[in-house]
């Protein structure tokens, strides 16, 4: 970890494992980091308090990960009082790496405040699909098959989205088992029961951007931003922010230029949501 004072925003949803984000940390940080969870802020107010008392109460030398979860009404304002605090510290030795995390419903809430999210001046990561060489050597340590057409099944029927793929290929130690794992979820994801399970994982239901993700996937092809609004009859700020929010969830892929589309996964899904 970096040893300097940091703040991020991370954005992520169910399948991309933004539930886990916590668990994962700790364990990534073992015993060289503290990893603090701030889930006692229904203002920010209250926030600053505790984030005071989490900085006062920094024992170990080196990295303290602070977590804003997805729970908390967290804006800007608690970004920039974060921030400020931050800035005061002065120890060569103890570094604080504060996280603000984002489900798809925190972030939708977060973006409707345009004006408070335009000031969010921190970095923002996403957790995002694996992409297919990562896939490839993962299937390799496993010692499951990895070729081309293999992962292109996987592909379709878990978008690479690490809670889909750990479903999948968990615990599944023969080239015959994956194949009729395959089978299934192909046939599972065909029922909208299934699929409405994992439209709710990706933050699908969401009800304004799941309009305008319908309206992509109905059109069938890379559309803009302006054709989109006009396909669907939406208002383009909303277009706008909805795909905003998708491409910050990793749900829409920029085609160049002004074209944005969905994965075949997401696209499938979409198609199959009832409304």
């Amino acid at each position: 970890m970096r040893r300097e004072n940091t703040v991020t925003a991370l954005a992520g949803n169910g399948a991309g494992g933004i539930t886990g984000v916590v668990e994962t940390l700790r364990d990534y940080v073992g015993e060289t980091a503290g990893v603090v969870v701030l889930d006692d802020c229904p203002d920010t107010s209250s926030f600053t308090k505790s984030l005071d008392r989490a900085l006062k109460a920094r024992e170990t030398e080196g990295n303290t990960v602070i977590v804003v979860p997805s729970t908390a009404p967290w804006s800007a304002g608690w970004i920039d009082a974060a921030d400020q605090k931050l800035n005061l510290l002065r120890s060569p030795s103890k570094f604080v790496s504060l996280i603000f995390l984002a489900d798809p419903l925190t972030l939708w809430s977060a973006m409707s405040e345009k004006a408070s999210f335009a000031e969010i001046r921190v970095p923002w990561m996403s957790l995002l699909p694996w992409t297919d060489e990562f896939v490839k050597h993962w299937l390799a340590e496993q010692q499951l098959p990895s070729e081309k057409e293999t992962r292109h099944q996987i592909r379709q029927v878990t978008g690479y989205w690490p809670a889909a793929l750990q479903e999948l290929v968990g615990n599944c130690g023969e080239q015959s088992e994956l194949k009729r794992r395959i089978e299934r979820k192909s046939s599972s994801l065909v029922g909208s029961q299934d699929a409405q399970i994992w439209a709710e994982r990706l933050g699908l239901t969401i009800h304004d951007p799941q309009i305008v993700l319908h309206a992509l996937a109905s059109w069938g092809e890379p559309a803009t931003v302006v054709e989109l609004a006009e396909i669907g009859e939406i208002a383009l700020d909303k277009v706008e922010q909805s795909l905003r929010w998708a491409d910050l969830l990793g749900l829409v892929v920029r085609d160049g230029g002004d074209y944005w589309s969905l994965d075949p996964f997401i696209c499938e899904l979409l198609k199959r949501l009832q409304y």
